[in-house]
């Protein structure tokens, strides 16, 4: 009897281990995976924005410049 629950103990860690593991090793591949959907998303938007800003900061036409009283 002791054996048979030995065996089963020993059977039962290691399908939970096994379990870890494989959980472990799959959350890690699924994080790499996110982290490069994010990073191309990142760059995406970043140049967007620089577009933006340039666009925000030149001038409407161009023209003389205004030097004051002269």
């Amino acid at each position: 009897m002791k054996s048979l629950l030995f065996k089963i103990g020993v059977g039962l860690s290691l399908g939970v281990n096994l379990f870890v593991f494989s959980s472990l090793l799959y959350n890690l591949k699924m994080y790499d995976k996110r982290v490069e959907t994010n990073r191309i998303w990142l760059k995406g938007e970043i140049k967007d924005e620089v577009v933006r800003q340039i666009r925000k900061s030149m001038p409407k036409e161009t023209g003389g410049v205004n030097v004051g009283n002269k």
